[in-house]
């Protein structure tokens, strides 16, 4: 794990609330979206287990499936998915998981909410398809697999 990664996660640990203390779920659901963003496993594992909501969203109605995904931790991914995390979740601005995955060039991402069932052709808000941004972002091997994906 980066150094920045390890400092951040550790920090996430310190300073969540421990298993003796009162805990709502909204706090166990938005520390479990920090957890998802920097990809450490035992804190994502251990908030779902205390009672995190897997599909908690916040104000832009971003997931933790959207950090993940963002961020290339599939890992988190397979996890949340495995506790009916949803891999479609609409963001405010009508972005799903997969376009984060592409934007940022997570082909392993993409190929996994692809083969999971996530819509190949969902619009944003802005009427992007996922073909869109990978073209804008001059990512050959996402544009690739997204054709891969349109064949079949």
């Amino acid at each position: 794990m980066p150094p920045i990664k390890l400092l951040l996660a550790t920090l996430l640990i310190a300073f969540a609330p421990s298993v003796s203390q009162a805990e709502t779920q909204r706090e166990l659901s938005e520390a479990l979206f920090i957890a998802a963003h920097l990809g450490h496993m035992p804190s994502v594992v251990d908030l779902v287990q205390r009672g995190a909501n897997v599909n908690y969203a916040n104000a832009s109605r971003e997931t933790a499936m959207h950090g993940a995904a963002a961020r290339g931790h599939l890992q988190v991914i397979q996890y949340l998915k495995s506790r009916r995390g949803n891999i479609n979740a609409r963001t405010t601005e009508n972005w799903i998981p997969l376009h984060h995955a592409v934007r940022f060039g997570h082909a392993h991402i993409a190929n996994y909410l692809l083969a999971h069932g996530a819509p190949l052709y969902m619009r944003t808000r802005t009427g992007q398809t996922v073909f869109d941004i990978a073209q804008g972002t001059k990512d050959q091997r996402m544009m690739n697999l997204l054709e891969r994906y349109r064949r079949r």
